[in-house]
């Protein structure tokens, strides 16, 4: 699936090692493996109510790293639509939750400035958009992190899986006009 900024990242594959990237360090933190204040933990640090909003495919285990993949996706997925496609919105979604936007949104709105400037903004999420968005930091042109050193990461089957997966995107206008691809369509 492609993602409307300028080819960030290439596939759900990608967003999905980012996003593991800036929550779990791949593996590496050893905190993932226990719920932090939020009650977030696993590989993609995913709250219980989260998982449990997201969990759709019989997903039980938030340390499985296949499942937890896959609640991600769910949750990105939905986050997706609801802010249209602003790859910024969906992640400071992911990471500061959806209602803190929605009041960055109105701010924004009432003075006329960006979301992005809201003072209530913890800097918690401000690094984790320039995390993985790379802006300022260390990523390759798919968006994935870059191990120390600058080596790339080696694909793996969870990346894999997911940039083959059969996602479907439906496009709807307001004329009454619509379309549905297939994300191997976009990737064409």
């Amino acid at each position: 699936m492609s993602f409307p900024t300028g080819g960030t990242f290439r596939s759900w594959g990608d967003l999905l090692y980012a996003v593991e990237g800036a929550e779990s360090s791949h593996g590496h933190d050893p905190t993932m493996w226990r719920p932090n204040s939020a009650g977030a933990l696993g590989w993609m640090q995913i709250t219980p109510d989260a998982w449990h909003d997201f969990a759709t495919g019989g997903q039980t285990n938030p340390l499985d790293r296949k499942q937890s993949w896959e609640v991600a996706q769910n949750e990105l997925s939905h986050y997706m639509k609801m802010y249209g496609f602003d790859l910024q919105k969906m992640l400071a979604a992911y990471n500061w939750g959806p209602r803190h936007v929605n009041e960055a949104m109105a701010y924004a709105r009432k003075y006329g400035r960006s979301w992005l400037d809201d003072p209530r903004m913890p800097k918690e999420t401000r690094d984790y958009l320039k995390k993985i968005l790379g802006a300022g930091g260390d990523t390759d042109h798919g968006g994935r992190s870059q191990p120390s050193g600058g080596r790339p990461h080696p694909e793996d089957s969870y990346q894999q899986k997911f940039r083959n997966s059969r996602t479907r995107i439906e496009i709807c206008n307001n004329t009454g006009g619509n379309a549905t691809v297939t994300a191997a369509q976009l990737a064409a």
